[in-house]
């Protein structure tokens, strides 16, 4: 004699409304916390990612000048923007960020014009020459990434050595010969989403 199996019926109990807010509750607690750093990780990787472009753009267009021409105590770095890769100049008085603290701004007029790259950012250099042609002489610029001045942001330094050695204002020789002043590496004047 053979018997048939035995079937359980195990009714389905639905949520109650305290255990759905509860739920809501935690999910709202935990998007509070993990959605903004989300969002501030991508947005310090894109600023990056643009430093390091305009970091190429500087690398490439000083070496280009240097095949075709002789680095002098007398060459400015615009003399290297005919060998730059960028939309256009900006002499107009745009503010953007300060590479060095958060609260100061830094204008692209005609003493200290900014490129506009392809990236959206804006390259500001200073009308000074290298100065010499050995280091620690070199020249000094400013990358804000996204090209405009935001209340609290830090831009990234760049030295430009007359060796072709591209270092930021955290990682310069010490001490360093920039448009007549010295001053040395302060680890501060790099901005937290910026790394080599």
């Amino acid at each position: 004699m053979t018997l048939a199996p035995q079937q359980f019926h195990i009714p389905f109990r639905g949520f109650t409304l305290a255990e759905l807010l509860i739920s809501l509750a935690l999910l709202g607690v935990i998007g509070t916390f993990v959605i903004p750093k989300i969002l501030t990780s991508s947005q310090n990787a894109q600023y990056n990612t643009t430093a390091h472009e305009a970091a190429s753009v500087i690398a490439a267009g000083f070496s280009q000048y240097k095949l075709q021409n002789q680095l002098t105590s007398s060459t400015k770095f615009g003399d290297l923007t005919p060998y730059l890769n960028y939309v256009k100049i900006d002499s107009s008085g745009t503010l953007i960020n300060h590479a060095t603290d958060t609260t100061s701004t830094a204008a692209c007029d005609n003493a200290n014009p900014c490129l506009i790259l392809h990236n959206g950012g804006r390259l500001r250099y200073e009308s000074c020459t290298f100065g010499g042609t050995t280091e620690p002489y070199a020249v000094r610029l400013m990358f804000d990434p996204d090209g405009i001045y935001v209340s609290g942001f830090q831009s990234i330094g760049f030295i430009l050595y007359p060796t072709g050695r591209l270092a930021s204002y955290g990682k310069m020789l010490n001490p360093t010969t920039t448009c007549g002043s010295s001053f040395g590496p302060v680890a501060s004047w790099d901005p937290a989403w910026f790394s080599w």
